[in-house]
């Protein structure tokens, strides 16, 4: 579910940044052939690299700062490289995608990821929506258990 997420995200991100780049759609003739070469590689790219860090195997809806590391982290490695995609694409055509297209493709993609990884823990923490519905059960007192306790109390 997330890497359908993802390449949405990253197609979409894509094509705002060629058309916050240019004002006009379609953008011009040499970008709008490199277009969706570029979109392919660039979500190609950030996939494998997910896939690779681990970042597709985390239960987002768990979410803490530990995994918001690993995105940033996962998030800096798949720009580096997308960065040097876009750039080569010189070499195979009559131009490179512009840096302000690639800066602003990886800002959104970024900002794009976060917010899917977002709302699954904001939907598991009914933050939208309706509230959990209420169990019918017995009282419980968690006593010496820590964080582990507090799991366990929110789970209940």
């Amino acid at each position: 579910m997330l890497v359908v997420a993802d390449v949405l995200v990253c197609a979409c991100a894509t094509i705002l940044a060629f058309l916050a780049r240019f004002e006009a759609w379609p953008p011009p003739a040499p970008y709008f052939e490199l277009l969706p070469r570029y979109a392919a590689t660039a979500c190609l790219l950030r996939i494998a690299v997910f896939y690779a860090t681990g970042a597709y195997s985390q239960a987002w809806r768990y979410a803490s700062v530990r995994e918001a590391v690993l995105l940033l982290y996962t998030g800096i490695i798949a720009t580096a490289l997308t960065l040097l995609g876009g750039r080569a694409f010189a070499g195979f055509g009559p131009v490179a995608v512009p840096w302000s297209v690639l800066l602003l493709d990886a800002t959104l993609f970024m900002a794009g990821a976060v917010c899917v990884r977002l709302l699954a823990r904001a939907r598991r923490q009914s933050a939208f929506g309706r509230a959990k519905p209420a169990r019918d059960g017995r009282s419980t007192l968690i006593v010496g258990a820590g964080s582990a306790g507090q799991l366990v109390a929110r789970e209940m």
